[in-house]
Order: C-alpha cells, then sequence, then structure tokens
C-alpha cells in the first residue's frame, strides 16, 4: 500500500491511470504482482471472498482498498491487502504456520525466518534493486531477448490471464458479497 497522492509526485495523482478505471487503475490492477507472486508461490487459486472499494476522499472511480481472502487449489488459505491510502510504502509478505513463519519486507529488504526449534528469528538481509529503474532496464531487455527468441517470457500470456481473472474473481466477489469460485470463470 502507498498512499496514491504521494505516489508519483512529477503527476497529479487525479490524472493518473491509477485514478480511473477506465484507464486500468485501481489497485488491484495496480498491485497485480503481489497477485502473480502468490499465484508462483501457492499455486492457482480456488476460492476468493473480497471486500473492496473507494473508502477515502480520494477523487477517483477506482477502488482505494482491497481486502480478500483467497483459498488455493492446495488448501492455504490467504489474506491479501491493498490500498491507496498508507502515508508510507509498504510491501511484504507473511508465510505463518504451526511451527514456522516467513516475513519479507521489501522496503527493508529482509527475510526473517522464525523456527520453533530455535524460538527466534534469523535475519536475512541483502540489497536487491537499488536503483529502481534497473528493475525496469532488467525488464526491456528481458522483453528484447524473448522477441529475439534468446529466452521466454517469466509470465507468459496464459499466466498473465489468470492473473486477470483472479482480479476480475475479486471484483465480483467484492461487488456481490459473496465467495466467487475461480471456476465461475471461462477456462483459465
Amino acid at each position: 500500500g502507498f498512499y496514491l497522492p504521494y505516489w508519483r509526485q512529477h503527476l497529479e495523482y487525479r490524472h493518473s491511470y491509477s485514478a480511473r478505471a477506465q484507464r486500468g487503475g485501481g489497485a488491484l490492477l495496480d498491485f497485480i504482482h503481489e497477485l502473480d507472486f502468490m499465484r508462483w508461490l501457492f499455486g492457482e487459486p480456488l476460492e476468493v471472498l473480497c471486500m473492496a472499494g473507494k473508502t477515502s476522499q480520494l477523487v477517483i472511480d477506482t477502488e482505494d482498498l482491497v481486502a480478500a481472502v483467497i483459498r488455493f487449489e492446495s488448501g492455504l488459505v490467504a489474506e491479501l491487502h491493498l490500498d491507496y491510502l498508507q502515508p508510507t510504502y509498504r510491501r511484504g509478505l507473511e508465510i505463518i504456520g504451526e511451527a514456522r513463519a516467513l516475513v519479507w519486507d521489501y522496503i527493508d529488504q529482509t527475510v526473517r525466518y522464525y523456527g520453533s526449534d530455535t524460538n527466534a528469528y534469523q535475519v536475512f538481509q541483502e540489497s536487491i534493486n537499488t536503483e529502481r529503474n534497473t528493475m525496469y532496464i532488467q525488464e526491456m531487455e528481458h522483453f528484447a531477448r524473448c522477441l529475439r527468441r534468446e529466452t521466454i517470457p517469466e509470465l507468459d500470456l496464459r499466466g498473465a490471464r489468470r492473473a486477470l481473472v483472479l482480479v476480475e474473481a475479486l471484483k465480483r466477489a467484492a461487488r456481490e458479497c459473496r465467495l466467487t469460485r475461480i471456476s465461475e470463470f471461462a477456462e483459465v
């Protein structure tokens, strides 16, 4: 999450794509990479519950807050929070089990691992992409290699479609206030 007016300070937030549904804005689409990494880590989703909408005074016609529960085919259940409201940028992941926990903090660039055998967290820290523009350059280089058929895409069209189907399932679950099964959508 991050407060939308602070996000792209060179641009008035009301004029950004994020503020307009017709331009593909909204927290669900802006933060779709969180859905990608959840699918990479946990497999494909089976069903979702979601509350999403515009809750703030922001001048937007998209959702600024998303709270969702996603059940994966494996049986794993995940909670998802996305927003345009937090005054400081926050991004991370917590994986919690009966005897272990793993906490990733993108901002601090740390992973904390808790094991019941030690009853303590081990902290791992490594600097990644300290120059934010580097990841965009690497992405374009990867895209060029794909065009030259030197490699295959990290996320192919089928994977991208599955992420968009998940977004649509979350939006339907929020709109209809009900559990939504991914199978209600066309073949993914």
